[in-house]
């Protein structure tokens, strides 16, 4: 076996060392579709009696080796991955769980479970539909780092699915999460009410990511096949009204939803709900032969001007952290381009916002003794009122 030197430059990456993907099939060290790194430990090696720590640590290594050239273990996307770095031998660590950086280094989807359809949906789109339930308990994973100590505070898990609220562990999870192992932001589709969301949501302790993708119900029935549309407003509601800051609405613009019914629908809506944030998101881009529908930035630019119209909202485009992909920086710079367009032509102005505070002054109420007698001084008069009368004596 090939002994590395302290000094020696090998190829590695935070998320192989300490990165965390838990899905049905089991242990990964990433999530970032497109890339994602294989799975290391399968969910039957995770119900054996002899998963542990050691096994975590020894998976890692063999796909750190793998990509150094010592075995030919599958390496899925990680070769070709720009998070691969070069670093001093010394320096490598496979014990720990948590602290990575890298986005998408800590993924939660212990169930595949949902209740949508989604036509955009890439689990729609394999072999039978892969919607699979959890066929594990992901915190007998984090136990064995905790057990060691050997856990540090992730600054961003993602706890996803499927649709998370129907794993029978969600609320069991999540607790442990918020406790443990750092920031978890949930990404539902907002068709299941949970308490324990809107509690921490209160709290400020997690972020609740959740996509609309629709302005009318039979709109949101197409793209989503189920009659859901009400019920997710309303539970969005329920979530706003904590008072808490870490709401993000999305809307992933399609050739089914580019409707001005579905663009006045979703801009009204929100005046309504006053999320905290507002995402405007393209198509995903899965494979190389894909296009983003080329009226897409049109209707993603103009929706953005009426949110902020309208609403006094300004939405956020996460094409923006996407750099690494042609389609997807071009998209974020066609936006603006046709935003700033519009804003030329029509500059916003507070004659239509909804939500612009009133600059009057409300007259303050009298009490009851005064409204039955009171002096006051209005200009050059002496104001008396008795009974409710109202007499203005002329003063000197």
């Amino acid at each position: 076996m090939h002994e590395f030197k302290p000094d020696d430059i090998v190829k590695s990456c935070d998320a192989i060392e300490a990165g965390c993907r838990l899905h049905p099939e089991g242990m990964g060290c990433c999530y970032k579709l497109p890339v994602m790194s294989p799975i290391i430990v399968t969910s039957d090696e995770i119900n054996s009696p002899e998963f542990s720590h050691e096994m975590i640590v020894n998976k890692r290594r063999q796909l750190f080796e793998a990509l150094n050239g010592l075995n030919d273990m599958d390496t899925a996307s990680c070769k070709t991955c720009a998070c691969l770095q070069e670093k001093k031998y010394k320096d490598v660590n496979f014990d720990y769980l948590g602290g990575c950086k890298i986005e998408s280094s800590f993924n939660i989807a212990p169930s595949y479970s949902c209740n949508l359809r989604c036509s955009y949906c890439y689990l729609k789109e394999t072999a039978g539909g892969h919607y699979h339930p959890a066929t594990y308990n992901i915190i007998d994973v984090y136990e064995k780092f905790r057990e060691k100590g050997k856990i540090k505070p992730a600054p961003w898990i993602q706890y996803n699915g499927g649709e998370p609220t129907l794993d029978k562990d969600f609320e069991k999870n999540l607790e442990y999460m918020v406790n443990y192992m750092g920031t978890v932001c949930i990404f539902s589709n907002s068709t299941n009410y949970s308490p324990l969301v809107e509690k921490y949501l209160a709290e400020n302790k997690i972020f609740y990511e959740t996509s609309v993708d629709a302005g009318t119900a039979s709109t949101y029935k197409k793209i989503h096949a189920a009659d859901a549309y009400t019920r997710v407003l309303s539970n969005i509601i329920r979530y706003v009204k904590t008072g808490t800051k870490n709401v993000f609405v999305k809307y992933i613009v399609l050739p089914e939803n580019m409707t001005d019914d579905d663009l006045w629908g979703f801009v009204m809506a929100m005046a309504a709900i006053k999320p905290p944030h507002v995402y405007i998101a393209s198509e995903y881009v899965c494979g190389d032969d894909f296009k983003i529908h080329p009226d897409s930035y049109k209707f993603a630019a103009k929706m953005w001007y009426m949110l902020e119209k309208y609403a006094n909202i300004t939405p956020y485009l996460p094409t923006d952290d996407e750099a690494s992909d042609e389609q997807y920086v071009k998209y974020s710079q066609d936006v603006k381009a046709e935003y700033a367009r519009l804003i030329k032509e029509n500059p916003i102005t507070d004659e239509f916002n909804l939500n612009k505070q009133c600059c009057c002054k409300t007259k303050k109420k009298l009490s009851l003794r005064k409204r039955l007698f009171s002096i006051s001084k209005e200009n050059n008069h002496k104001v008396v009122r008795v009974a409710g009368i109202k007499v203005a004596l002329k003063t000197k």
